[in-house]
């Protein structure tokens, strides 16, 4: 469980002393190259498509307010992807933006590989974020609102930018500042690579647990 929800937890009176964070794990891949930087900038958004509560309707509206070349990916499927398609049509978007749909885990592994950035819009208190350890496992850099754990995974300034929600054109604006920056998405991306592999790779997770289950045994 995420810091954040361990706080959540005490302050509904559950003691400190049976609280213990576990962090979560994702799969690295052994190649981590950068896309092809040929293309324009290349957005991958991912999640249930519910509005309010993931924020993909704040994606399309930060993608108005972009100006630089860009292309975006919206992954996932939900109650509000009829509203999220019109409204995409009602901003101009074009085709611009696609909508695939719930995809199968390796077609997702594909768009993280393609992508030059991910974008995290969650609009509620997140319990943590998996989108933003796989975004980070393919090296690729994420701006996200700071809402919830997302801080937990996401160093504001180093592998991407923390936003206050709902704020669509400073999301706008960090997007850009990628887009414009091969370098710096780059790097960015390699340092949310090296952070997560500290923090939320497998032996990390299995050691913390059985700690947790043997203290519970005792």
């Amino acid at each position: 469980t995420a810091d954040f929800m361990a706080g959540e937890l005490g302050l509904n009176g559950v003691a400190p002393s049976l609280i213990k964070t576990v962090p979560l794990f994702t799969e690295f891949p052994e190649d981590a190259a950068p896309p092809d930087d040929s293309r324009p900038f290349r957005v991958l958004w991912a999640g249930r498509l519910v509005v309010p509560d993931k924020g993909p309707d704040q994606f399309l509206e930060a993608l108005y307010y972009m100006h630089s070349p860009w292309e975006a990916v919206v992954a996932g499927a939900g109650p509000s992807e009829a509203y999220l398609k019109r409204k995409s049509r009602e901003l101009g978007l074009g085709d611009r933006v696609k909508f695939a749909g719930r995809i199968s885990p390796e077609r997702m592994k594909e768009e993280y590989r393609r992508c030059h950035a991910v974008a995290f819009t969650s609009m509620w208190q997140e319990p943590f974020g998996y989108v933003g350890i796989e975004a980070a496992a393919h090296a690729r850099p994420v701006v996200a609102f700071d809402v919830g754990a997302v801080k937990e995974w996401l160093a504001d300034g180093e592998g991407g930018y923390l936003t206050p929600r709902g704020n669509n054109k400073l999301f706008a604006l960090r997007l850009e500042w990628l887009a414009r920056d091969v370098r710096l998405r780059q790097s960015m991306g390699l340092a949310n690579r090296r952070r997560a592999l500290e923090k939320f790779n497998k032996r990390n997770h299995l050691d913390q647990l059985t700690q947790v289950y043997g203290e519970a045994l005792e």
